[in-house]
């Protein structure tokens, strides 16, 4: 770096370069991404009170079946398996210990109510921009 012109060393910022590059190649990062968005939902703050980024993570992979904490785990698992594209019993255990028949339900419920849903396909679609993704489902109605 000595060699560098001093002007030109914050061009030369490789922590910056490699968290652009890894921003979202981890399952917990995705998670992290999905549990932020859904964490300020009107419906959950009521339900659940305040939730940090870590609570939120914690109710998704969590067994419970409320409607509420549905829609971000399949969401969760839409984008792992858009994202990194691992196998259904991968995302499985990413999510709480899930098998791969779940996952394949969980991927068909998603898609189909983002279709027949306009406020789903909203937050589907400001995933898609956080991820910096292309948004592969049409709203239907």
């Amino acid at each position: 770096m000595n060699n560098i012109h001093p002007y030109l060393i914050p061009a030369f910022d490789v922590y910056q370069i490699n968290k652009q590059l890894t921003e979202f190649k981890t399952p917990d990062a995705i998670k992290h991404q999905v549990a932020k968005h859904y964490a300020k939902d009107p419906i959950i703050q009521a339900l659940f009170g305040e939730l940090t980024t870590k609570n939120m993570i914690e109710l998704i992979c969590s067994k419970t079946r409320k409607k509420e904490i549905i829609e971000p785990r399949y969401a969760t698992i839409y984008f792992l398996k858009d994202i990194l594209k691992p196998s259904l019993k991968t995302i499985g255990v990413f999510v709480g210990l899930r098998d791969h028949s779940t996952v394949i339900h969980a991927l068909r419920t998603y898609e189909n109510d983002c279709e027949t849903d306009r406020q789903r396909f909203n937050n589907h679609v400001k995933l898609c921009s956080i991820f910096k993704i292309p948004n592969k489902i049409n709203f239907f109605k």
